[in-house]
């Protein structure tokens, strides 16, 4: 605009609501893109924790596995001495 004239209040009016509509889509997008985002982490956790649950019980099966062949080490010499 020209210095000194003055925009009509019409004109400024729609300046304010297309200022308006483009926040809003803005806005938008950026929410949709923001649920996306927490899909994906939520899907990191989820995989995560399955990741965790398999080596607790991968774990747990290796204990159970190294108590079982202490246990049968163990009672060979006892077994040996008795005979």
């Amino acid at each position: 605009m020209y210095p000194g004239k003055r925009i009509s209040r019409a004109i400024k009016n729609d300046l304010f609501i297309w200022r308006l509509i483009s926040k809003l889509k803005f806005e938008k997008r950026e929410t949709l893109r923001l649920r996306e985002e927490l899909k994906v982490l939520e899907l990191e956790l989820y995989n995560s924790k399955n990741s965790l649950i398999l080596a607790k019980e991968t774990i747990s099966f290796y204990k159970e596995c190294n108590k079982g062949i202490f246990e049968s080490n163990s009672l060979l010499p006892h077994f040996k001495k008795k005979l």
